[in-house]
């Protein structure tokens, strides 16, 4: 696969991914979230985990309007992966996924007070934000 790849890549800052999608409230949209997630130096894998999935997963099932996905890593078989790509670059700790009906409905719930501010400071027990991303992409089909 590295062959495969090439110069394509940053081997140095890429990153791959395998694991396993965990719907926490259904649906989908064209509107969507995508966040590649770090945790903070001082928690442990495990200990980020027992964060994210307990108590935030929780919190984002109280917000009307979200459907709220969480990809969990399989450390072993993105290291695997990792390797065959011949990538280097520390690996994300989880993905989350939010979906939504249309942009403008998105930029709202996501400025709300209980989102914007709450859920941010939760995220900061757990998250380190310097070294996650956060993408808003919107699907368009081709006339």
């Amino acid at each position: 696969m590295a062959r495969v790849l090439g110069d394509r890549i940053d081997r140095q800052t890429a990153a791959v991914f395998a694991g396993t999608e965990i719907t926490i409230t259904a649906g989908d949209g064209p509107v969507f979230v995508v966040m590649p997630l770090r945790r903070v130096p001082s928690l442990s894998h495990d200990d980020f985990m027992d964060q994210w999935f307990g108590r935030h997963a929780a919190l984002g099932e109280k917000v009307e309007g979200v459907r709220y996905r969480q990809n969990h890593v399989d450390a072993t078989a993105t290291a695997d992966l990792a390797g065959r790509v011949g990538l280097s670059f520390p690996p994300m700790d989880g993905l989350t996924e939010s979906y939504f009906d249309v942009l403008d409905g998105a930029l709202a719930l996501l400025s709300r007070e209980d989102v914007a501010v709450g859920a941010i400071e939760d995220e900061k027990r757990f998250i380190h934000h310097p070294t996650s991303q956060f993408a808003l992409y919107e699907t368009l089909w081709r006339s």
